[in-house]
């Protein structure tokens, strides 16, 4: 009897002890857990930090940059370091209402001349036809500005991609804009989804 009774002490104080250590493992793992979390949560306050330093959200308004860009497209402007070029997309400071801005594509920049066929569509560039995959359409469509023109320094000549549905630089209303109105270059659409990519 005694030794049945030490048996069962035993074998009580063995379960004891493997339900502590049932209980330290799991103790022990929701503290890793949560250092993980707040590992991965520093990172990404870190990375959104960064993001923010060299990148800026932007919102579309309207089709004149289609198909590129549409209405409601969410995009990713880079400023740090930038120098513009031809046919980058930017944003700019619109000249007559400086609260707003427009999104176009640098086509010329200063010492450029500019000329457009509006009966073929065709743009030319000192001379030679531009090519653009890019366009909606030719150009067919003019405002009030007399081509052949030459960018004057430290400004640039920009179109939209929806040319026959952009108010853009063959318009005396915007005009040229001067280089010191870009605000950056659209470099990314992360919105919508389906659309997600690198903006050329």
């Amino acid at each position: 009897m005694k030794e049945y009774r030490q048996e069962f002490m035993h074998s009580l104080n063995r379960r004891d002890s493997g339900e502590g250590e049932a209980g330290e493992e799991k103790a022990f793992s929701l503290k890793e857990a949560m250092w993980d979390l707040a590992r991965i949560t520093g990172a990404a306050i870190l990375f959104f930090a960064a993001i923010s330093c060299f990148f800026r959200p932007a919102l579309t308004r309207g089709d004149s940059m289609a198909p590129t860009l549409r209405d409601g497209d969410r995009t990713l402007i880079s400023a740090v370091g930038y120098q513009p070029r031809r046919g980058d997309v930017v944003v700019l400071r619109d000249p007559s209402q400086q609260d707003k801005h427009l999104v176009k594509r640098i086509i010329a920049m200063e010492g450029d001349q500019v000329d457009i066929d509006f009966g073929l569509g065709v743009v030319y560039i000192n001379g030679l036809p531009l090519e653009e995959p890019y366009c909606a359409q030719p150009t067919y469509t003019g405002y009030d500005t007399e081509f052949p023109v030459v960018v004057p320094p430290e400004h640039l000549f920009v179109l939209g991609d929806n040319r026959n549905y952009s108010h853009d630089s063959r318009s005396s209303d915007v005009g040229m804009l001067p280089l010191d109105s870009v605000e950056g270059k659209v470099v990314w659409r992360f919105y919508p989804f389906d659309r997600i990519g690198v903006i050329r």
